[in-house]
Parts: structure tokens; sequence; C-alpha cells
């Protein structure tokens, strides 16, 4: 079998940058009134236009608050803001329209952030907006799929456009009188339904009810969320909106493990358009900007240093040694999601305190667990420091039976430094047995770090000796240890070796190919995870469709899956997965996955799992 299109995203840091998300809520206005555009009124949803060179001016009024409590930390936020807003179509560019969105005249500009204001006179509102311009790259349906800003737009003008950016979509299919739509927003992934509620010869009005969320930011995945939001827009039949107005209110409840988690937001605004404003010809100079997206959110120095203070709150140095000397053998804090919070912000403010916790880890009365611990906290923080105490732990510890579990410490950390990555793959090179396939499997996460960071050659240098040593490893659980330290690598230049492996006699190879292809989407990523997902060993087949749900998908891909799915070529082994790559793909084409939803359970007898895609 071959599919078709086979071939076969530290949540609550987040949410504090993003404090003020979901204070802005606005929409376009895109193209002018065009004088050809006739005929009787149809109650459809029309097609929105962006004209080159054409330039729409709203006017915003808009408040809002938000406010997040986690743990020990609560973040609030609240927008009261009144500007004109311009936004200016550059034209298309590989598919996608260029519209620059800029904030002129801005009347009222409170705002303030981590109990701060923010922008507490004009001189402060004009350095954020004064010649600044974002550019937003804009679907045929309306999504925002990118943004670019130029080199000298402030931070806190990139947050503002950007929250702006999460609202200027209505995704529309034309024609239709009524559909469904998954929306990025300032929040997150929202569920939407929008309706054509009348229309006239010139305009048309839909209402739109968000009610619910695919994935709230800031808040796990199992918060119980209420949401309220409705709104109302009148779009010109030439392709324009001319008013906007709605309300949103959100709030996330309780979460467990002893970690109370709330969000609260509401946003009450109201969008008019003044029509079209002079055009000046100019070029975009956010243009030549690195392209982004609506969740890559810009952090200033100073906001990186609020958020560390907040973290860390009444946590010290002396307390953190003497709550691992107390309670360290038993690797379990009272409170412990709250004190590893807390106490990994106060090694970021204090990365001396690093050679505290090394000199603690020597300590034998603090135990294996302790030690694991120290190290979960030095991984965790990362810097430089950290990373020269977590060394000195793990060589004073070679010697220790338990080092293999020591040395996994090491793979979580996302940017090691090449003496971090020499001692794990000094570590693999003269262990042996279970230790030596531990460190191979940390060996490979590591040099997929430094591939990612830039450091290729470096990078590649540890993954070449991995796949050599696969080469002639004749032992299964070698082999198995050494293509899954391949795949924590992820890095493209040894995906064939890889999928070579999904051919294997033995399942237990095949498993962890599929395992391994998990990180590089492509033709031969997903030409391997086609077979294997039709292996006769269920755990094979389980396992690939699980990899191939890290990879970025698409309609097609569903559509793929649901025909093999109908006919029989993907068996009831892969259906529990398929559901789940159906939830970790929420954003993609609803009515795909609703083809999918629909295959799996006509096949399936499992009450439970068609009662999971009832709900989907």
């Amino acid at each position: 079998m071959r599919l078709a299109r086979l071939a076969v995203p530290a949540a609550l840091a987040a949410a504090t940058l993003i404090a003020v998300g979901g204070l802005i809520a606005v929409q376009d206005a895109i193209a002018p009134p065009d004088p050809g555009v006739s005929g009787a009124p149809s109650a459809t949803a029309p097609r929105l236009k962006w004209p080159a060179d054409t330039v729409w001016r709203y006017s915003l009024e808009l408040k809002g608050d938000k406010r997040i409590e986690a743990g020990p930390a609560t973040v609030e936020g609240a927008l009261d803001l009144a500007a004109h807003v311009e936004l200016r179509s550059y034209g298309r560019v590989d598919g996608n329209t260029r519209l620059g969105l800029s904030f002129v005249e801005v009347e009222r500009h409170g705002l303030t952030m981590l109990g701060e204001d923010v922008m507490p006179d004009r001189a402060a509102a004009d350095a954020v907006f004064a010649g600044h311009e974002a550019l937003l790259e804009v679907a045929h349906d309306g999504a925002v799929v990118g943004l670019r800003f130029g080199a000298d737009a402030p931070t806190l003008f990139q947050h503002l456009a950007r929250l702006v950016a999460g609202e200027i979509q209505l995704v529309l299919q034309p024609g239709e009188s009524t559909w469904e739509a998954q929306e990025k927003t300032q929040h997150g992934v929202a569920l939407t339904d929008y309706e054509v509620i009348g229309a006239d010869a010139q305009t048309v009005e839909l209402g739109r009810h968000r009610f619910d969320y695919a994935r709230l930011d800031g808040a796990p995945t199992d918060a119980a969320t209420r949401v309220e939001a409705r709104y109302t827009a009148r779009i010109d039949r030439a392709g324009h909106v001319r008013r906007l107005q709605g309300t949103e209110t959100i709030n996330a409840g309780e979460m467990g493990h002893g970690q109370a988690v709330r969000i609260e937001g509401a946003i009450d605004f109201e969008l008019l358009t003044m029509g079209p404003a002079p055009r000046d010809g100019r070029d975009p100079v956010a243009a030549l900007g690195a392209r982004t997206t609506l969740d890559q959110w810009p952090v200033s120095a100073e906001a990186k240093r609020m958020m560390r203070i907040r973290r860390a709150g009444d946590m010290t140095v002396d307390r953190i040694a003497a709550d691992l000397k107390a309670f360290g053998p038993g690797g379990q804090m009272p409170e412990h999601s709250k004190w590893a919070w807390q106490a990994t912000g106060r090694l970021l403010l204090d990365p001396s305190a690093a050679t505290e916790l090394a000199r603690i880890a020597d300590d034998e009365r603090i135990g294996h667990r302790g030690r694991a611990l120290v190290l979960d906290l030095l991984a965790s923080v990362g810097h430089a420091e950290a990373q020269a105490a977590l060394r000195d732990v793990l060589e004073a510890n070679r010697g220790d039976r338990r080092h293999a579990a020591l040395l996994t410490r090491a793979g979580f950390i996302a940017n090691p430094e090449p003496a971090t990555v020499r001692l794990v793959a000094d570590t693999w090179s003269r262990a042996a047995g279970i230790e030596k396939q531990s460190a191979a499997t940390v060996l490979g996460a590591a040099a997929g770090h430094l591939y990612r960071n830039g450091e290729t050659d470096l990078a590649l240098t540890h993954v070449r000796r991995i796949e050599g040593a696969l080469r002639t490893a004749g032992d299964t659980a070698d082999r198995r240890a050494l293509v899954l330290a391949l795949g924590n690598a992820g890095v493209p230049e040894t995906v064939e070796t890889v999928a070579a492996y999904a051919r294997d006699s033995d399942p237990a190879i095949r498993r962890a190919a599929a395992t391994a292809l998990r990180k590089t989407p492509g033709a031969v990523a997903e030409q391997a995870l086609g077979s294997l997902m039709r292996d006769a060993d269920p755990r094979v087949a389980r396992t690939a469709v699980a990899a191939l749900s890290k990879h970025p998908l698409d309609a097609g891909h569903l559509r793929s899956l649901a025909g093999a799915v109908a006919d029989g070529t993907l068996g009831p082994a892969t259906h529990s997965q398929l559901v789940e790559l159906l939830v970790s793909h929420g954003d993609l084409d609803t009515g795909a996955r609703r083809l999918l939803a629909t295959a799996i359970a006509t096949r399936t007898t499992n009450g439970k799992l068609r009662g999971r895609l009832a709900r989907l």
C-alpha cells in the first residue's frame, strides 16, 4: 500500500510573556468596494479580497483584561486602547497576500502588565507605535499564516501587533451559509461556528461563535474550559469588512497534581471602517524580517528578568540547599511542582548557585534520588554554570551502578554545550551493556540539539559514529538502542539509514524504526511509515501512526488515511492511534477530519473509541 499524500508545537512561561494575550480582538477590512460587483442578494459567505496598493483605515475601541493563576505565580494584564488601525495591501507573494498592519492616531493607550503601567504617557505610546508596521501573510481563506517585523520594531509593538493579527482573520467558506472552523487566536486554537444571519444587495452579515478551544495557551490540556464568545461582522460583497463587534470571556478551572491553574479573560470591542486611506507607494520594510508565526512571541531581556523574579518568589539558594538535604533522599518535595518552579527560577536569576547544588549532590546522605533531583534542576535551567555543575556530578558518580539513569538528564538540555555532549559521547565509548545502550540514546538526543542550534558539523560527527556502530551491531538490544539514538537526533542526513530498518525481520527493530522516524518528515519517512502502519505486529502499526502524528500533516494526509481505513488497509490495531492523531491535529481542515473520523467509526467495534469520535 502507498497512501497518496503520505507516500504512504514551558506553557506557563509563554503565558506569562503574553499576559495581555486575549485583550485585543480586531477584524480586517480588506478591500475597497468594487463597482463591478452586482446581482441579487445571496445569503452565503462572500470571498475576502485584498487588491494590491489599497489601504484601509479602521477605528478601534477595545477594553479587556486577563488573569492567569498557576501554582505560585499570578499574572495580570489590562488594556484600554482607542486607535486607528491601517491595513495596507502589498499584493500576493507565494500564494499569500501581504498586509501591512500599523497603529495610527492612538487616542487611548492604557496598558498594564505585571502590575506596571507600560505606556504611561504619549511619549511612551509613540515609542511603541510610531513608524512601525507588521507584515502579515494571509492565506486565501483569511487565516494569518505568518508575520514579519522590521529590525527596529520594539518588543511591545511586536506583542500588540501579534495579538491583533491573531484575530485579523475571518475564516470564510465562500458560498456556504453555515460552517465550522478552527482559528489561531491570541489565546490558542479556537473552535468556531459561523453562520450567515442576513444579507442585502450590498452586504452580508455573519455571526461567529467561539464555543471552545482545542488548545488554550497557558493551561494544561485537561483544563475544564468555559468559553462564551459571540461576534457579528458586516462584510461588503466586494470583499471587505465594514464593521465587527463582539465580546469574549474565557475561564479555565482547577487542575490536578496539587497545582491550581485558572485563566480568566474578557474583551469588549468595536471595529468600524473609515474607508480607504491615502496611498504612498512604499515597500514593506518588515519584508526583510524573519518569518514568524502567531505563537512565536518575542521576549525582551527585561521581560525575562521580571518573569524570573516572579517565578522565584520567596525561594532562596539557602532554602533550596536546606530542602534538598531534608527531602532529597525521597526524591520529592512537599508541593513539588511549586517548589521546582521556584527553585529553577532562582537558579536562572543566580547562575552561581549551580555550584552549590553540585556540592550538595556529592553528599552521600542525599542518595540517588536526591542526586537525580539535583540533575533535573540543572538540566531544566541549562545555562553554562548549570551544565558545568551537571558534568561535575556525572563525573563524580561515574562508578555508580545507576549512572545511566543520571546520564539521561543530559539529553534534556535544550542548548547543550560541546563539552556536555563530549562527556556523553565518552561515556558511550567506554560503557557496556545497558549503560552503553542508554548512553547512545542520550548522545543522539544531545547531537540533535546541537544540530538544530547550528552546530551542524559537530552534531554530524557524533551521529556518524552512531551510524557506524549500527552497521556492525549484532545484538538486538544494541541495534534497537542505536536506531532510537538516530531517531532522537532526528537529522535529515540519516533518515534513509533509519528507514531501511523498517524492513528488518525483527519486530522490535521495526518498532524502533517507526519511533525513530517521528522527527524527520518527508517522502522517505512517510513511505516507510506507510508500510509500518500495516505491519502484522500491532505494536509496530500503532507506533507508526503515533510517529506520523508528529509530522506536519495537511488535509490530504487525513483523506489518504481515511481511504486506507475504509478499505481495511489500516486495521483495528491502528484505530486508537488514528483517533489520537485527530486530537493532536485539531487545527486541520474540518471536512478532512470528519472524513477520517467517519471511516474509523464505521470500521471499529470499540464502543469507547466510538464515544471519543462522537465528541471530536
